[in-house]
C-alpha cells in the first residue's frame, strides 16, 4: 500500500517514527514536506531514511491555500499512485484539504487526517472539526482517549474513527542510554524543548530559583532553542548551576545530559517531550494546561509523573522537593515511566496505523 504523508514542518521525531512506518514492510511511505524554522527553535538533523522525501518551497503558512502545492502533491500522485494521502485536519488547511477531497473521487487515492480530537478550543473551532472531517474518509487520532473525545462529542461517525497512539522511536535512544535509575548525587531538573513562550521558560526559571535553596546542589540542565534563547542565555550567565546545550536531535548527544537528570521538568504546553522522558525512564513533571498535547495522557499523576497545578506554587514546590527527598517514590515512578514507554512503543503505533488504513 502507497501512503503519501504531507508534514509542513518535518522535524526529527516525526521522521525517525515515520522511517519505522516504512521500515515495517506494509506501507510504502512518502513524504511531502517542508524544512523546520531554525529561528523558532526546530533543531536540524542529518538522518538517512527508507522512505521517499520530496521538499516543496512552500512555507506552512501558505500550505492551506498553495496551488503550487496541490499541484505538486497531484503531480507526485500521477507517478506513484498512492492508495492514501495524509492532511492535515486544521482549518487553516481548509481549501488544501477540499481540493484533495474533489481530486480524490477523479484520482482514485483516499484521504485520512492524523490529529487531536478537535482542531482548536472554541465552539467555533468544535463547528470547524465537524465540517473538516467530512472530507476525510478516516480520521486517525493521536491518542485513543483523544477518539472517545471526538466521539462523545459526535464529531465523525465511529466507522471513520481510529487512532494510533503517538510515540518516539526507541530505538533511536537504546543505542546510548541503557535504563537505569539515578542515584541521589548532583540533583538536576532537564527541560527539553523549544525555548517559545508557551513552553513557559519564565516559570521553570522562578521554580528553579526557588527549588534550589530547598535541594542542595540542585542544577537546571536545558535543550533547546528558539526565540526565548536570550531569557536562557542570561539565566545560565547569572548562575553556574544552569547549563544550556542548545537545540539537540542526536541521542548520542542527548542521552549523557538525560543520563545527569533526575527528572524531566517543564512547566508550559507539554507534548511529546513527555514519551521523550519515559524512554529514559525519567519521571516528568507537568502543568495543567489547555495547551498541552495529546501525550500528556500518558503522565499518570502520583505514579510516572507529577502533573502540577498553575494556582498552587507552593504546593508544586512541595510535591517536587518530596519527589526528591522520598526515594521509594522517586523509584517506583522511574519503573512506571519506563514500563508507560514500553506500552505505547513505535511497534504499537505501527500495528495501529496499519490497522486504520488496511482494515
Amino acid at each position: 500500500m502507497k501512503l503519501l504523508w504531507l508534514a509542513p514542518n518535518l522535524n526529527h521525531y516525526k521522521a525517525r517514527f515515520l522511517n519505522e512506518l516504512q521500515k515495517s514492510g506494509k506501507i510504502s511511505l512518502f513524504l511531502l514536506g517542508g524544512t523546520p524554522a531554525k529561528k523558532d527553535g526546530y533543531a536540524s538533523f542529518a538522518d538517512s531514511f527508507a522512505f521517499q522525501f520530496r521538499e516543496v518551497a512552500v512555507p506552512k503558512a501558505k500550505w492551506g491555500h498553495s496551488l503550487p502545492l496541490l499541484r505538486c502533491i497531484l503531480n507526485w500522485h500521477k507517478e506513484a499512485r498512492f492508495d492514501w494521502i495524509m492532511a492535515p485536519a486544521e482549518g487553516k488547511f481548509l481549501f488544501l484539504v477540499i481540493g484533495l477531497s474533489i481530486f480524490r473521487k477523479i484520482s482514485g487515492f483516499k484521504l485520512f487526517s492524523y490529529n487531536h480530537a478537535f482542531a482548536g478550543k472554541s465552539r467555533r473551532a468544535e463547528f470547524m472539526t465537524r465540517f473538516l472531517y467530512r472530507f476525510f474518509d478516516r480520521v486517525v487520532f493521536y491518542t485513543e482517549h483523544e477518539r472517545e473525545l471526538a466521539l462523545a462529542a459526535k464529531l465523525l461517525p465511529e466507522s471513520k474513527a481510529f487512532f494510533a497512539n503517538n510515540t518516539l522511536d526507541h530505538k533511536t535512544v537504546d543505542p546510548y542510554y541503557r535504563f537505569e535509575i539515578k542515584d541521589r548525587e548532583n540533583p538536576a531538573l532537564l527541560f527539553i524543548g523549544r525555548l517559545i513562550p508557551n513552553k513557559r521558560v519564565d516559570a521553570l526559571l522562578d521554580h528553579y530559583g526557588r527549588l534550589k535553596d530547598r535541594i542542595p546542589g540542585l542544577k537546571l540542565l536545558i535543550i533547546g532553542d528558539g526565540p526565548q534563547a536570550a531569557l536562557v542565555r542570561k539565566a545560565a550567565a547569572e548562575d553556574e548551576n544552569i547549563e544550556w546545550f542548545g537545540a539537540l536531535s542526536d541521542e548520542a548527544k542527548i542521552a549523557p545530559v538525560m543520563k545527569r537528570a533526575d527528572v524531566v521538568c517543564n512547566l508550559g504546553a507539554s507534548g511529546l517531550s513527555v514519551m521523550h522522558s519515559f524512554i529514559y525512564g525519567k519521571p516528568y513533571i507537568a502543568m495543567t494546561r489547555a495547551d498541552n498535547g495529546p501525550e500528556c495522557w500518558y503522565l499518570r499523576d502520583g505514579q510516572n509523573g507529577l502533573m502540577l497545578s498553575e494556582e498552587n506554587t507552593s504546593g508544586n514546590l512541595d510535591r517536587i522537593v518530596s519527589l526528591f527527598a522520598d526515594r521509594d517514590q522517586y523509584e517506583k515512578m522511574c519503573r512506571a515511566a519506563r514500563a508507560t514507554a514500553e506500552k505505547y512503543s513505535v511497534e504499537s503505533w505501527i500495528e495501529e496505523i496499519e490497522c486504520a488504513l488496511l482494515k
